[in-house]
C-alpha cells in the first residue's frame, strides 16, 4: 500500500520552518463495521502552505517535460501536460496513522496548484480507504459514533514542518454527498482535535533519525586533514581524492555515502561520486510545533508500563497528531 500523501523525495523544505494547513472533509461514509471497530469511508484532505518559487518551479519542470525529460508527479491526477509537472517542488509527506487499507483500485484524484503571485501551494487528494474508529454501540439506539482520521508530519521533516488545523467538515452540497451516509445516520457535528503526546516522548527521550546532505567545502576530518583526504565508501572500497572524510558536524555524524546519479547507491554496491551525508538525531526540543489554537487537545494519562521505553513512539506514533472527528448520530 502506498501513502497517497508522500511527498517529493529529495526536494528541499522552502524555509527555515513551514506550516502546512490542514482541511480534513468527509465526503461520504460508505460502511460500519461493527465488529473490528472500523468504517469505510472517502475523505478529501487538502493542505496549504507557502512556497514563494513553487510556481515558478512547475513552469520551469514543465517546459523540460515538453522537450524531454519525463514526469514523476503531474500536478493533477488527470496527468495532462497541460496541468503541469510538480516532480521538483517541496511537497509535505504526511502519515495517516489510524488508516488500515487504502483502496488499491480506486481511480486517484488529486491537484496541486502552486500560485506563483502568492506563493500559495495548495494539495487536495481523495483517499478512498478504511480507518479504525472506536465504535461504542452499548447507548443503541441513542448512540453516536465517531469517525476518525488522524493525520501526523513525517518524522524526517518534524524538525521543519507543522501540521496545522483550518477546517474539519462533511461535505454536503454535490449530488452525490447530500443526505444521509448511512440508513439513519446523520452527522451530529464535525471538528478537528489534537492528540499531544509530547511529556512522554519527551520524557523518555524519544528522538527520530534524519539523513541530509550537506555542503563540504571547508570542512576539516576527524584527523585534522582537509577535506579531500581519502576515505572508504560503504562499497568498502577507496573513494576519489574529492571524497569528504567522515565528521562531526551540527551534533551529527557527517559520512560519505556513495550516489549514481540522482539515486543512492546501496551498501552491495555502486561507484558513481560520493556526496556527503549528516546524520541527524531529532528529539523533542528540535521538532517545530506550530500553535493549534481554540482546538480541543489530549494527552496519555499515563506513559505506559515500560520503566524505560514509550511503546507509542516506538510504533512510529508522532508527538502531535491531528485528529479529525465527525461524530454520527
Amino acid at each position: 500500500m502506498t501513502n497517497p500523501l508522500d511527498g517529493n523525495a529529495g526536494a528541499a523544505i522552502p524555509a527555515a520552518r513551514v506550516e502546512v494547513n490542514v482541511s480534513a472533509l468527509l465526503q461520504r461514509a460508505i460502511s460500519l463495521d461493527t465488529t473490528n471497530s472500523k468504517y469505510d469511508a472517502v475523505w478529501w484532505v487538502v493542505l496549504t502552505w507557502h512556497d514563494a518559487g513553487a510556481g515558478a518551479e512547475v513552469l520551469l519542470r514543465t517546459g523540460t517535460v515538453a522537450t524531454s525529460v519525463p514526469c514523476t508527479r503531474a500536478c493533477d491526477s488527470s496527468g495532462l501536460l497541460s496541468s503541469g509537472c510538480c516532480d521538483s517542488i517541496w511537497l509535505p509527506s504526511v502519515e495517516l496513522p489510524n488508516l488500515i487499507a487504502y483502496d488499491q483500485d480506486q481511480l486517484p484524484r488529486y491537484r496541486i496548484s502552486a500560485n506563483a503571485t502568492s506563493g500559495t501551494v495548495t494539495w487536495s487528494t481523495r483517499l478512498v480507504g478504511t480507518w479504525y474508529a472506536p465504535l461504542d454501540f452499548r447507548a443503541y439506539p441513542f448512540d453516536h459514533q465517531h469517525l476518525l482520521m488522524e493525520l501526523t508530519i513525517a518524522d524526517s521533516q518534524s524538525h521543519a514542518v507543522g501540521l496545522v488545523w483550518e477546517h474539519v467538515a462533511k461535505l454536503n452540497n454535490t449530488a452525490h454527498t447530500k443526505g444521509a451516509d448511512l440508513a439513519g445516520w446523520r452527522v451530529k457535528w464535525a471538528k478537528g482535535k489534537i492528540y499531544d503526546s509530547r511529556g512522554c516522548q519527551l520524557a523518555f527521550g524519544v528522538t527520530a533519525p534524519r539523513y541530509e546532505a550537506v555542503d563540504t567545502s571547508g570542512l576539516v576530518s576527524l584527523d585534522g586533514s582537509s577535506s579531500n583526504t581519502s576515505i572508504s565508501s560503504a562499497t568498502g572500497g577507496s573513494s576519489s581524492s574529492s571524497s569528504t572524510a567522515a565528521v562531526l558536524a551540527g551534533g551529527g555524524a557527517l559520512a560519505a555515502g556513495g550516489v549514481n546519479g540522482s539515486s543512492n547507491n546501496s551498501s552491495s554496491g555502486g561507484t558513481g561520486a560520493v556526496a556527503a551525508v549528516q546524520y541527524i538525531s531529532i528529539g523533542i526540543p528540535d521538532r517545530f510545533f506550530p500553535e493549534n489554537p481554540g482546538i480541543g487537545t489530549t494527552e496519555p494519562g499515563d506513559c505506559g508500563e515500560h520503566p524505560t521505553l514509550y511503546d507509542e513512539a516506538r510504533a512510529l506514533y508522532g508527538p502531535i497528531v491531528l485528529v479529525a472527528d465527525i461524530m454520527h448520530n
